[in-house]
């Protein structure tokens, strides 16, 4: 069953990412008509949408954790993602790149990529049968 909710979750997030790369002002341009928040919403959701893939692969093992007695693992791998890339990296870029929004929608995909190796990490234990203590 985890196989199958990652192929649906990361094709479907796939798809959502590839719309954002074609039309990411069309998209924000639903919320706003503000041409400021457009342009600068079009460039932060360009980057930002690869998150749709790598979060899908982490939400799938972190369902598959909890429902196999391991649900200290999501909580890991969430700190871990939020504490060591997602706000640090939210913070760096706004000091490094203050004219754009393009670089901090990195942030979110790459703790989500952290995310996705933690979890394919620890799967990988699981699996080999080896004892798994998160908490």
């Amino acid at each position: 069953m985890l196989r199958y909710a990652l192929l649906i979750t990361v094709a479907f997030g796939t798809l959502c990412f590839s719309t954002c790369q074609v039309m990411p002002e069309q998209l924000v341009s639903l919320f706003t008509d503000e041409g400021e928040v457009i342009r600068y919403g079009g460039e932060y959701l360009r980057t930002y949408a690869l998150d749709c893939v790598f979060a899908a692969i982490h939400f799938c093992f972190g369902g598959y954790f909890c429902g196999s007695e391991h649900s200290g693992t999501p909580f890991i791998h969430s700190v871990i993602s939020v504490l060591c890339i997602r706000i640090p990296g939210a913070y760096l870029t706004t000091v490094l790149f203050p004219a754009t929004l393009l670089p901090m929608g990195l942030a979110a995909p790459m703790g989500s990529f952290l995310s996705a190796l933690i979890c394919i990490y620890f799967y990988r234990r699981i699996r080999r049968g080896e004892t798994v203590r998160t908490v």
